[in-house]
């Protein structure tokens, strides 16, 4: 159930660093207080380029984790509940 909410709230995420670039509030706002908006926009291109391309390494790597877990989901559940952060507070934190 994690897996399939994690693009709704990378959408949120992203839209909140958005704010901040324009705003000048968190570490987008520091980017683009140095750099411009196509250099923004070039850094998450690169940033989900490299991501992808590293996507064979990662599900492999996560086959090997997942066979020596010991956490239940349950538990891991109820890790995120108690130190959540919201996605405005990742977004825009200074």
């Amino acid at each position: 159930k994690r897996l399939v909410a994690a693009p709704w709230y990378s959408l949120v995420r992203y839209a909140y660093q958005w704010y901040g670039a324009v705003v000048g509030k968190g570490a987008a706002g520091r980017f683009r207080e140095r750099h411009s908006a196509w250099a923004l926009m070039g850094a998450v291109i690169k940033a989900y380029a490299s991501a992808f391309a590293g996507l064979p390494r990662v599900w492999r790597e996560r086959g090997k984790m997942m066979r020596l877990k010991r956490a239940s989901a349950a538990e891991i559940d109820r890790w995120f509940r108690d130190y959540r952060m919201s996605v405005r507070e990742i977004a825009l934190k200074d």
